[in-house]
């Protein structure tokens, strides 16, 4: 097990702990995409969320650990995970 620290938006720290027992390790480890796209999404999310018309719903599939949508529900989305 090793644990990934992320600061979300540059103040929600979150703390996810990988599980690379599971096998070939795909849902228990958190790839570097995830912290790419939770940044993208951060900087391209902020005026949306500043002035919404309706809060912003996200979906992610696949979420594995669950970084990228943790992020992004840190942003004040909803958000659903799935697996």
């Amino acid at each position: 097990s090793k644990l990934i620290q992320y600061t979300a938006k540059g103040e929600t720290n979150l703390e996810i702990e990988q599980d690379t027992g599971l096998h070939d390790s795909c849902g228990g480890i958190i790839w570097e995409t995830s912290f790419i796209l939770a940044t993208y999404l951060e900087q391209h999310l902020k005026s949306r969320i500043k002035r919404p018309l309706r809060k912003v719903k996200v979906v992610e599939l696949g979420a594995g650990c669950g970084l990228l949508g943790l992020a992004v529900a840190s942003m004040k989305c909803e958000v659903v995970l799935t697996d």
